[in-house]
């Protein structure tokens, strides 16, 4: 096997390993928290922008960037476009 697709695959393994960790903390999240949660998902979306992800946790745009390559949210990139998981921003606050 190529080298290159190697170190795809076990990029998306450990992407995947990182999400299914931070979907566990979601559940196990105290009532209050769900219920931010549940704000966020109304105001927000189930998906959101790095700049309304932001907006809505008031840090910057850097911020946002920073917790998505620490991978401290969940997120989805397509080619430069970036979604965050509303739901995950109650693990940065």
């Amino acid at each position: 096997m190529d080298r290159k697709i190697a170190d795809r695959i076990d990029a998306r393994n450990y992407q995947q390993e990182i999400e299914e960790y931070l979907l566990r903390k979601l559940e196990k999240c105290t009532k209050f928290e769900k219920q931010i949660q549940e704000e966020l998902v109304k105001k927000y979306g189930l998906w959101t922008t790095i700049e309304k992800a932001a907006e809505a946790i008031k840090r910057s745009r850097s911020t946002m960037y920073k917790y998505k390559d620490e991978n401290l949210v969940i997120y989805r990139q397509n080619e430069r476009i970036i979604s965050i998981y509303t739901r995950s921003l109650i693990l940065v606050l």
